[in-house]
């Protein structure tokens, strides 16, 4: 799903079709028509961009299609022009952007608390492993952060602990990383 927010069902004549697959109803754009000189007709071309609300048949819930061919406000992309496009890029940048400030600061405080909790744990027992259960702990809170993570430059050398096999020596680098990565992020960014 691209988004959990609904939008309204873009209203442009001739191209938007509705099909109903049991319980739910998809909502197609017609991107092209292609004539097939042996069947003499033209064939449409679609893609799904949504389903359909049940209860508000004017709304529906975008997918990933839809922001190829829309923007949020449901205007139509091929339809724009080149100052719009970048209009709507930026908002686009700036919606991410904002969403992705959001999970930094909620994982942050987090992140910093299992860090030097960690840290104090691991004195003395760099060669002991990780228990299973910690090591599961420590990577509920790194899994958001490494998706938050992977499109900047550091974010490729960022990994999972991983459960039972990792010592606490081993854990600790990989931590350091991402605190590293995290305050990078922050420099970057703000």
């Amino acid at each position: 799903m691209y988004s959990d927010r609904p939008v309204r069902i873009p209203e442009i004549p001739g191209k938007i079709f509705f099909d109903r697959k049991n319980d739910a109803v998809y909502v197609r754009y017609l991107r092209e028509r292609k004539y097939d000189p042996i069947k003499k007709y033209n064939v449409p071309k679609y893609a799904e961009i949504g389903i359909q609300i049940e209860n508000m048949p004017t709304m529906m819930i975008p997918n990933g299609n839809y922001p190829d061919y829309f923007t949020m406000e449901g205007k139509e992309i091929a339809a724009m022009s080149e100052q719009e496009m970048r209009d709507a890029e930026k908002a686009r940048e700036e919606e991410n952007f904002s969403a992705n400030w959001e999970l930094f600061k909620e994982y942050r405080d987090f992140f910093n608390e299992v860090f030097y909790e960690f840290k104090a744990q691991s004195r003395g027992r760099l060669d002991m492993k990780v228990p299973e259960y910690q090591a599961t702990a420590i990577n509920e809170i790194l899994e958001p952060l490494q998706g938050l993570l992977k499109g900047e430059t550091y974010g490729r050398l960022l990994e999972l602990i991983s459960t039972g096999e990792t010592s606490y020596g081993d854990a600790m680098i990989l931590l350091c990383k991402y605190k590293t990565a995290l305050g990078r992020y922050y420099s970057d960014k703000l």
